[in-house]
């Protein structure tokens, strides 16, 4: 948070309310087409009132690599809106290796930032993890 134009960091909880859609296009058994959109309200005082988010998702699934091992991509181009005051285009993707036989699933994730005027710029943010499907 920048207070008084200093930046400073705090865990706050803040309560929303949310109206989000979320249509899919099967293209065939292994790739579909959707889109996000998120419309939220914010209750807390001093915070962001209103976020807009709206995304373009590629989902490339279970792609074999060998035998039992696939890969999997989802690119993802969105726009986010905070208050109607700053603004941003971004690309993110995420990349991954799971087993057929086996419940988890190793993928990466990169963002980066097209263009913005969200202060401060959230730039390039990458990380990994590690999911359990059950």
């Amino acid at each position: 948070m920048i207070q008084n134009g200093i930046n400073r960091t705090i865990a706050k909880a803040e309560r929303f309310l949310w109206l989000e859609l979320i249509p899919k296009y099967k293209i065939s058994e292994k790739v579909a087409i959707s889109s996000t959109t998120f419309s939220g309200y914010n209750f807390e005082p001093g915070s962001v009132k209103r976020i807009n988010y709206i995304s373009l998702i590629g989902n490339i699934t279970k792609i074999k690599l060998h035998n039992s091992i696939y890969s999997s991509f989802f690119p993802q181009l969105f726009y986010l809106n905070l208050d109607n005051k700053s603004e941003g285009f971004f690309v993110s993707g995420v990349l991954g290796v799971g087993h057929n036989k086996f419940p988890l699933f190793l993928s990466t994730q990169v963002n980066q930032t097209l263009t913005t005027s969200i202060i401060p710029d959230p730039g390039f943010k990458w990380n990994i993890s590690l999911s359990y499907s059950f």
